[in-house]
């Protein structure tokens, strides 16, 4: 593709970069509401510091686990993994002591090794890397604290056990915010974005620079990146109606096979002035065009409803018999690059399709 043919983009929509930047205003009520029930789950854990000899580590605690986790899924596995570190951290530590009592060695040595260790797990892509950071928190309290002792160690352990609790239960319990609702509007967002690319290169005929079309495919890709953690937050929830990882899973699909789609349709129609001029040119192609954005764009509103609509999947055949018809007129290598964007168009209508039916079925 020539770069210098694709000069000049006037935006007659937003940069898809511009717009994933602005967050629903239903995600950022909930970041009111996750503020809120932080401060209230510390409020919480104040409380019980003044009627009860707890220390302040159990508010410390309450404000790691729940500060960065908004949805439910993600601050419960959390809240798993951190209370496993907590466990490991504080055997160490009270091993340590019961073993070598207040030895500065035996405590320097656990502590060194300790952080070692943790600090190893933390750098892993694995979810048990969540166990690291209080695990290494939980050693370092126990060890360095004024004349510690096993007793000592074992109230810390039940502090930050304690605080793991508060965050959980209250996250759950009061206004739970679900990261299935996080990824139903995420999948309206992708396909949104989608919509917002193909208008540009096949509607609008906007003559993009590689840069600009790169960021759409850029934000598209990130959009679907966050998606599987969404997914894995959700499946994990335990109220509500259950999450189909299946649909999910062809769903993602769905949007992964309309961007390579879409990838490949915009390399063969920039490939050639004269291909692009008389493909332009063709009404019931550019007809065809336009109905697909409006199916994607029906497609995506339906993610955020719990009672879908009916979606009007186009008819490529008028399309398809006015391409062929001005193929003829075309030199060798226009002919096959036709003949890759008409693959383009029915991979893509089978996505359609298919989104179309996941969606009449599992709706929640």
């Amino acid at each position: 593709m020539d770069a210098k043919k694709h000069t000049g983009i006037k935006w007659h929509v937003k940069p898809p970069l511009e717009e994933a930047r602005q967050e629903p205003q239903l995600f950022q009520a909930e970041r009111i509401v996750h503020s809120l029930k932080t401060g209230l789950a510390c409020i919480i854990g104040l409380l019980l510091t003044k009627i009860t000899p707890l220390s302040q580590w159990l508010i410390i605690t309450i404000l790691v686990v729940m500060c960065a986790q908004q949805s439910v899924g993600s601050m419960l596995q959390k809240s798993y993994m951190r209370f496993l570190g907590t466990i490991f951290g504080a055997a160490s530590a009270i091993l340590t002591l019961a073993v070598f009592g207040d030895s500065f060695i035996a405590r320097g040595t656990t502590l060194i090794l300790s952080i070692l260790f943790f600090s190893y797990l933390a750098t892993s892509d694995k979810s048990y890397s969540d166990a690291a950071s209080l695990g290494a928190v939980t050693v370092i309290i126990i060890l360095i604290a004024p004349n510690p002792t096993v007793h000592n160690g074992l109230e810390r352990c039940f502090e930050i056990s304690l605080g793991i609790l508060i965050a959980g239960l209250v996250s759950q319990l009061i206004f739970p915010i679900h990261a299935r609702t996080h990824l139903r509007y995420n999948q309206s967002a992708t396909l949104n974005q989608l919509v917002v690319s193909y208008r540009s290169s096949f509607v609008n005929h906007h003559n993009e620079t590689l840069e600009q079309y790169f960021s759409f495919d850029e934000a598209i890709s990130k959009f679907i990146s966050i998606q599987r953690k969404l997914a894995n937050d959700a499946k994990r929830e335990p109220f509500g109606p259950a999450f189909s990882i299946d649909y999910f899973k062809q769903s993602l699909w769905c949007e992964k096979e309309i961007l390579r789609t879409m990838n490949l349709m915009h390399q063969v129609y920039y490939a050639s002035p004269n291909l692009q001029k008389e493909m332009s040119h063709i009404p019931s192609l550019t007809e065809w065009h336009a109905d697909i954005c409006i199916a994607l764009e029906k497609i995506a509103h339906n993610m955020t409803l719990n009672k879908p609509e009916t979606i009007s999947i186009p008819s490529i055949l008028a399309a398809k018999e006015a391409i062929f018809a001005a193929a003829n007129q075309m030199t060798s290598d226009e002919k096959k690059n036709v003949y890759t964007f008409l693959f383009g168009m029915e991979m893509l209508l089978l996505c359609l399709t298919k989104l179309a039916i996941l969606q009449r079925g599992i709706k929640k």
